[in-house]
């Protein structure tokens, strides 16, 4: 308790207690601290008082949980009470509804964090998310970040702040440098208390595999029980809420690929990356990353966002370096499908990719090679050949006859103006950079 501050005294028995806070959580209003008269503030019983009051909220959050509220209504009560909300509105405009949850997934080391704390200063400053998406209903950012330390996140956050003219220190960005287990009563519990004190328009909790810890990621229910819990307590706050998790290892498209069961039959809106091109300068080793964004939901119409974003450290030998941060980012087109109209399949587009970072014919098995080391999985041979064979159906790529049955990228690849839109994002035949062998 601060000095100065208007102390209430009220003694009650804990049932009472209990009954009250429970009326408190249903108006909106936080639990009361409840202590005797003849106590002094910073007393043991005070303290030993505060471990009760913690228990007894502890058995609010229990009860609610195991005893939830089922409320029926006619349907024209239901209208009712839908048209005196108001109309609704959107957090990122055309994109993600205030107060929905979803999920962003892509492949590991996509830079997935930087699309959340790209949306944290976005939503907590009223400034375009990815320089692209105005924000309709700025407000309080509530993060919860599993993944690399807390001067990691720091450092990015400074570095989206600083491309845009914002004092990081002004935001209204609340961090726990920890995700809860979403199986945990007493984790649940806390992260309730915090929602309902700050009032987040968002909510980040990265990554999921770490928030999910115990329950079967195969088994749609158990994920359905996790995720339910935390969506309701956002959801009764008014709160959007974000998850960010990962792509699995095969080839696909489109939320299938989302690893496990439940995010991507439980989220309202999904936001699925994936890298179109990667390149580093050797000089100055900033690093420059393409990435398609398919955005489907319930009531949003599919569509794909193109991201082309560079960081550079202003000392790459420093760790506390100052990032910088350069995000431009444009609308692609969706086919009947849903597909990109510009997209390959993503192992004909990796095996593009490797052809033209190789600067001399190489075989099938190279190419492999190079697709697994980039991206943590290789691919299946009759894959490799089928799609190598479909890109030089497209004039893409030629087969050498050397005798070992060599690949390169064909000058269509590099120049052919009706090839273009289907290569978007990847670079001219380097001259220098990473490449596959050779000097």
């Amino acid at each position: 308790m601060s000095e100065g501050a208007r102390t209430e005294w009220v003694i009650e028995d804990v049932g009472a207690h209990l009954a009250r806070n429970k009326a408190n959580r249903k108006t909106g209003r936080a639990a009361e601290f409840v202590v005797s008269a003849d106590m002094k503030p910073g007393d043991g019983q005070v303290n030993a008082l505060l471990e009760e009051h913690l228990r007894v909220d502890r058995m609010i959050v229990e009860q609610e949980r195991a005893r939830p509220d089922f409320e029926f209504l006619t349907l024209a009560e239901l209208r009712a009470r839908v048209r005196e909300r108001g109309p609704r509105t959107w957090l990122l405009r055309g994109i993600w509804p205030s107060g929905a949850y979803g999920s962003h997934a892509a492949e590991m080391k996509t830079q997935k964090s930087w699309i959340a704390v790209d949306a944290a200063v976005s939503v907590s400053s009223g400034t375009e998310w990815l320089g692209h998406v105005p924000v309709d209903d700025p407000g309080p950012v509530l993060i919860f970040w599993g993944e690399g330390d807390d001067a990691g996140l720091v450092r990015r956050i400074d570095a989206v702040c600083e491309s845009r003219g914002l004092d990081p220190d002004e935001l209204p960005i609340t961090v726990c440098c920890r995700v809860p287990h979403l199986g945990s009563e007493d984790h649940l519990a806390k992260l309730e208390r915090q929602v309902d004190e700050l009032r987040p328009r968002l909510t980040i909790l990265d990554p999921l595999y770490l928030a999910a810890r115990g329950a079967k990621s195969s088994d749609i229910y158990a994920m359905g029980e996790y995720l339910e819990l935390v969506q309701r307590i956002c959801t009764a706050a008014g709160s959007a809420l974000l998850l960010v998790t990962h792509f699995n290892r095969r080839d696909g498209s489109g939320p299938l690929r989302i690893s496990g069961a439940g995010p991507a039959e439980w989220g309202r809106v999904l936001i699925l990356g994936t890298v179109k091109s990667r390149r580093t300068d050797t000089e100055t080793k900033a690093t420059t990353v393409i990435t398609s964004l398919d955005i489907v939901g319930g009531d949003i119409p599919d569509q794909a966002l193109r991201v082309t974003r560079t960081i550079q450290a202003d000392d790459p030998d420093d760790l506390d370096s100052p990032l910088r941060y350069e995000v431009e980012t444009e609308e692609g087109d969706v086919a009947a499908d849903g597909e990109r109209k510009d997209d390959m399949p993503p192992a004909r587009r990796k095996l593009l990719e490797a052809l033209l970072a190789a600067n001399s014919p190489r075989e099938v098995s190279e190419l492999v090679d190079w697709v697994a080391d980039k991206y943590g999985h290789g691919l299946r041979r009759e894959t490799a050949s089928r799609e190598l064979n479909a890109l030089r159906r497209d004039g893409l790529a030629d087969e050498i006859d050397d005798g070992k049955g060599g690949w390169t990228a064909s000058g269509g690849a590099y120049t052919g103006e009706d090839q273009k839109a289907q290569i978007a994002g990847f670079p001219r035949r380097p001259k220098r950079g990473r490449q596959i062998g050779g000097t």
